[in-house]
């Protein structure tokens, strides 16, 4: 009798169409008319990949609900960016799961939406760390919204983050010992908490065999901070197929918050990790910020914010992956950098891969800092950063024994890049910071700098 039962429950559970759950949101009812995929997920499949909306993305389906102009901002990597995704003329960003889904809610908002995709592929949560706030303030801008309460912030950077920090990571000067995908995750909700406290933060998690095995950690981070997490590890697809999925998934789960009454659960207080661990992925959130991620392409002495160059171009060595790139016999790129913080810090995002890179020295200060560009211990090519706290006097170089002492004994954060000092005073201004390619290196990609 008891199999009897569990049969019977199982069958309707897979009998119930799931879009029945969008009929009651009018906005995005015509995405009935596009589900080829999606009632090939059980609806107990559903609910099992979205832990439920809060406030914050409650506020924000309002707003749909009422016709408001809305913004859609997705950030991640390879996958969000839409790489190797082709559907007829549809590629890359216009191809990706996110734009399939914007197209529904600009369809829902009378063509009043605004979509911006700075997704790229190979990057991690610490790389994309130093332009987060700048990226989430720029969204309010689009939207016309200070509370934020107008934007919809789609974050997916599982499958790198999983597959840098999916076990115990150790820097590569042996100074810090970080657990990966959780402190990492947490940092980065926090960074854009604070930039936006209203804005509706939907992170995701995609399939792949690291991301099985770090689903569950990123499932207490969002759990801690009552995000409406959906988790994509467990739904099936391939190419373009799996991104029209992925999309009738996540339009799902926003009628789905829509429709709910209430947060299903409050945020907890404090942070979920220590502290002291989550102050290894620091941020410049306030301060001065360069990247390879806008629009330009082309010579570096012409790019925004670049005050002098040689050997150096904008460009995507590979497609998706922008960077300041470095080729050549005195190749280089300089940087004017305010450091107005009472604990003046660099935030330092490159590209590290496993063939044709090399090393570039970083100057600041009169102090230097080599760059490595090679990776040696995997053959994948992601957007790597390092943080330093450049107040430590010039004295503290990591390759002496008595740095890390002398630093905790100042009372000063060492940084992930271990104790290297440059001697930067608080309230310094026009600061020129160079990275120079090494003699006989090959190539290197600068992607970003913030300092703060």
């Amino acid at each position: 009798m008891t199999l009897r039962i569990i049969l019977v429950v199982a069958a309707l559970a897979r009998a119930v169409d799931p879009w029945t759950v969008l009929r009651g949101f009018p906005p995005l009812r015509h995405v009935e008319d596009e589900k080829p995929w999606l009632p090939k997920v059980t609806l107990r499949g559903l609910r099992a990949a979205f832990s439920g909306g809060d406030a914050r993305l409650q506020a924000f389906m309002r707003q749909l609900e009422a016709g408001a102009p809305v913004t859609v901002v997705a950030v991640g990597g390879s996958v969000t960016a839409g790489v190797m995704c082709t559907e007829g003329k549809r590629a890359l960003q216009a191809c990706c799961w996110s734009r399939r889904v914007f197209d529904w809610i600009s369809e829902a908002a009378n063509g009043t939406a605004t979509y911006r995709n700075v997704a790229r592929a190979g990057t991690t949560s610490t790389g994309f760390l130093p332009a987060a706030a700048h990226v989430v303030r720029q969204a309010l801008a689009d939207a016309a919204s200070s509370a934020g309460e107008r934007v919809l912030l789609f974050v997916d950077f599982s499958v790198n983050d999983s597959f840098e920090y999916g076990k115990y990571h150790e820097d590569h000067h042996g100074y810090a010992r970080l657990k990966g995908t959780g402190l990492v995750a947490e940092r980065l909700v926090q960074e854009i908490l604070a930039a936006a406290p209203r804005v509706a933060v939907v992170p995701l998690v995609m399939p792949c065999p690291a991301c099985e095995t770090t689903a569950s950690t990123y499932g207490k981070v969002y759990a801690h901070y009552a995000l409406p997490a959906v988790d994509l590890t467990r739904v099936p697809g391939n190419w373009w197929e799996f991104h029209q999925l992925f999309a009738e998934v996540v339009v799902w789960a926003l009628a789905t918050a829509a429709r709910e009454a209430a947060p299903r659960r409050a945020a907890a207080l404090g942070p979920y990790h220590k502290p002291a661990d989550l102050a290894k992925f620091a941020t410049c959130g306030n301060g001065t910020y360069h990247s390879a991620f806008g629009a330009y392409r082309g010579p570096c002495d012409r790019a925004p914010g670049v005050a002098a160059a040689a050997g150096c171009v904008v460009a995507e060595d590979r497609p998706g992956k922008p960077a300041y790139v470095l080729r050549g016999p005195n190749a280089h790129v300089a940087f004017a950098l305010d450091f107005l913080a009472e604990s003046p810090a660099l935030s330092v995002s490159y590209v590290r891969s496993y063939e044709n890179v090399g090393t570039a020295t970083l100057s600041l200060n009169g102090a230097h800092y080599d760059l490595e560009g090679l990776r040696t211990d995997s053959r994948t090519t992601q957007t790597h950063s390092e943080f330093f706290n450049v107040a430590l006097p010039k004295s503290l170089d990591q390759t002496t024994s008595t740095s890390v002492a002398e630093a905790k004994r100042m009372g000063r954060p060492l940084g992930d890049a271990g104790a290297k000092g440059f001697g930067v005073r608080a309230g310094t201004r026009h600061l020129p910071l160079t990275i120079r390619l090494a003699a006989g290196a090959p190539k290197f990609g600068l992607v970003s700098v913030a300092a703060c």
